[in-house]
């Protein structure tokens, strides 16, 4: 499932959302993205992951990262079980 192409797209614009958004603050934008996908506020350790992922650089473009951390987001526990 998460390998699929619907699933990338909607990661994709889930991205760009963010990143038209107001929200410029990757802290801010991390919080918002977790409340978006998992209604919860991330934890302290996934603050971290996800603000070194997005400070690391590298190839990626910024777009490029937010979009694997939305997919990450999509394949949690978290946003596939229902309670």
């Amino acid at each position: 499932m998460m390998n699929n192409p619907f699933v990338r797209e909607q990661a994709v614009a889930a991205a760009r959302h963010m990143l038209t958004g107001p929200v410029k603050s990757n802290d801010l934008a991390i919080v918002l993205a977790f409340r978006q996908t998992l209604g919860r506020d991330p934890t302290g350790g996934e603050m971290d992951v996800f603000d070194q992922v997005l400070s690391a650089g590298g190839d990626k473009s910024i777009e490029d990262r937010w979009v694997d951390l939305y997919q990450i987001l999509f394949a949690s526990l978290d946003f596939r079980y229902c309670d």
